[in-house]
């Protein structure tokens, strides 16, 4: 029955209505109802017939009209929330010529027609409108301004301001980022030197406010971080104001020098230094190396409730080395929650006759005359074939680790003695066939050439445990005086500049005897000559080769010639300890806030 009726009304509304795109004023058509949807701009409203009427006329309770004038053109009284238009009906939208249903079509003179679900009438002597050519159908906002004028990138106005943000009335009150607004001249323009990070200023010269989220240091410029004094590179404080000190990382000042992390914005600690915690009560850091209940505390409000990293807060809220701890006293476990049992190192284990655990809780030494099984991770007693084991294979069937004083024979899967001089001094592992070590203990490291072991890193031949013959050459250089392998890559120490890319030093081990492939040895130093690419008349560097030449980055040091950098465009790095520290970029760039080169705009 009601597909029926529907039928009927569309059968009647066919029959009565005929609407041509085109004819009787009409500018669009609806396929559906035949009805006019849009009509030419002089017409006023769409009419039951599928066309436009001329006429002004107010009908009651058509187009939300209550109530019409005497001479019943317009309406008197419209439904609430609803505007008269100029053509006897009502609209949404006030300053509306001509709506149709509630919905405007037509805004009055000197406004336009805005908005996607509900539209209104603007004004085009609004302030977003104000020297607005184009004005965006959907939001309302400006798209073009007129010649003479620009377009905000923040709040879509126009003002004779270039690169300004934000404005008023064709006022400009904040410029783009990386612009500062000069009132001298109302304009806006590229922030540099002592004006970085500057929004304002009055003379020019000197900053009168920061951008957000900056803040004014000694000297008036404009820093990232509140209380700072004094900014260095890469956002770092190099100096706080009285009373306030630089965090560890460089990026807040605080009130506590003891301070890691900061707020920038506050000037409060959040983290304290290592072997600190902070107390909420009071915000300050304090000492949580004595013994009391706040050893290895890093978070505290009158009692402990944050541990530092590897320790662990336990039932008695105190800080412990062991998980699984109930009761500690300085950090030291002294007893354990049910079903777990306590070492030697008074760590927790859920395995009986265990001394050591790893971090997690994995037992790693079982007590005297027991190993640890693997399968069924359990310490049990030693046997045959397992004395002076450790731990066995994961299926339990070998030993596969031996006790201190012992090395493990991969031939016979049994422990031996490693406490005499030899070849197999200090040694944890034989090779499969067993004629040679293959892995030292703890703390002693394993030749590559002689497989012996000692305490000196790096060393590739040893006389003994405390004497090196010859370090790998790559990575390490000999200093034949105290027979010990220097790391030659990363310069630590200033004074020791002779071990970089060096083999060998003289007797005093003050300067270098022969360098490693590639580099040249000159006044004690090894340098690089090899990715110079114009030189001096005395012969030494000018100019290093470039990232088209070469597909590493090399900036020229005083003392080592062409020496490879993080950075590009980089001419010169003279700072030994660090050669991504730039002291002169290419002609043409200039650093930015990272250190790094950066083309000059």
């Amino acid at each position: 029955m009601f597909k029926y009726l529907i039928f009927i009304l569309y059968i009647k509304i066919f029959l009565s209505a005929s609407c041509v795109q085109g004819t009787n004023f009409c500018s669009r058509c609806n396929p559906v109802t035949k009805l006019c949807e849009k009509c030419e701009k002089e017409i006023y409203i769409p009419n039951e017939n599928g066309g436009c009427s001329l006429e002004r006329k107010c009908i009651l309770g058509n187009n939300h009209c209550l109530e019409c004038q005497e001479d019943s053109i317009l309406c008197k009284t419209c439904e609430d929330r609803y505007f008269q238009d100029e053509i006897g009906g009502c609209s949404y939208a006030m300053d509306c010529e001509i709506s149709y249903k509630g919905e405007c079509l037509k805004c009055q003179e000197d406004f336009v027609l805005v908005g996607q679900n509900i539209k209104i009438c603007k004004s085009i002597y609004s302030e977003d409108l104000k020297n607005c050519e184009n004005v965006n159908s959907v939001n309302g906002l400006c798209d073009k301004c007129k010649e003479g004028f620009y377009l905000n990138s923040g709040d879509k106005k126009c003002t004779n301001t270039q690169n300004c943000h934000f404005s008023s009335f064709g006022v400009c009150n904040k410029c783009s980022p990386n612009y500062y607004l000069d009132k001298r001249e109302d304009k806006c323009k590229e922030q540099n030197g002592s004006l970085l990070h500057c929004a304002q200023t009055v003379d020019g010269q000197n900053c009168e406010i920061c951008d957000d989220d900056y803040y004014f240091d000694e000297e008036g410029k404009c820093t990232s971080i509140k209380y700072c004094a004094k900014e260095g590179l890469y956002l770092k404080c190099q100096k706080c104001f009285d009373d306030y000190y630089p965090t560890v990382s460089g990026e807040s000042c605080t009130k506590e020098k003891e301070c890691y992390e900061g707020n920038k914005d506050l000037g409060i600690c959040l983290k304290c230094k290592s072997e600190y915690y902070i107390d909420f009560q009071d915000g300050h850091c304090k000492s949580n190396r004595e013994e009391n209940d706040f050893k290895y505390c890093t978070k505290s409000d009158n009692e402990c409730s944050e541990c530092s990293y590897g320790t662990y807060l336990g039932n008695d809220k105190h800080c412990s080395l062991s998980r699984n701890c109930m009761e500690s006293y300085n950090g030291v476990c002294i007893q354990c929650i049910d079903g777990y049992h306590l070492g030697k190192d008074n760590i927790c284990s859920q395995v009986e006759n265990c001394i050591y655990t790893d971090f997690y809780g994995v037992c790693t030494e079982c007590d005297d005359h027991f190993y640890y099984n693997k399968s069924s991770k359990m310490c049990e007693e030693e046997k045959e074939n397992f004395e002076n084991c450790k731990s066995t294979t994961f299926d339990g069937s070998i030993c596969d680790k031996c006790k201190k004083d012992f090395y493990y024979n991969k031939t016979d899967h049994l422990c031996y003695s490693n406490k005499e001089e030899g070849d197999f001094y200090k040694c944890e592992s034989k090779s499969e066939l067993g004629e040679y070590c293959i892995s030292c203990i703890k703390g002693y490291y394993i030749g590559n050439i002689d497989h012996k072991c000692s305490l000196i890193e790096g060393c590739d031949i040893s006389l003994n445990e405390n004497e090196c013959l010859q370090c790998d050459s790559d990575d390490w250089c000999l200093d034949l005086k105290t027979k010990k392998c220097e790391y030659s890559y990363v310069i630590e120490d200033e004074n020791k500049k002779c071990y970089f890319k060096c083999n060998i030093t003289n007797e005093e081990g003050t300067s270098c005897k022969e360098c490693i492939e590639g580099y040249t040895l000159k006044n004690g130093l090894c340098v690089d000559e090899s990715h110079c690419k114009e030189k001096n008349e005395d012969g030494s560097c000018k100019k290093c080769i470039t990232y088209d030449d070469d597909p590493y980055y090399h900036c020229l040091n005083k003392d080592f010639g062409c020496v490879e950098t993080y950075f590009d465009f980089c001419e010169n790095c003279d700072n030994v300890l660090d050669f991504d520290i730039c002291s002169k970029c290419f002609e043409g760039y200039k650093q930015n806030e990272k250190g790094e080169c950066v083309e000059i705009n």
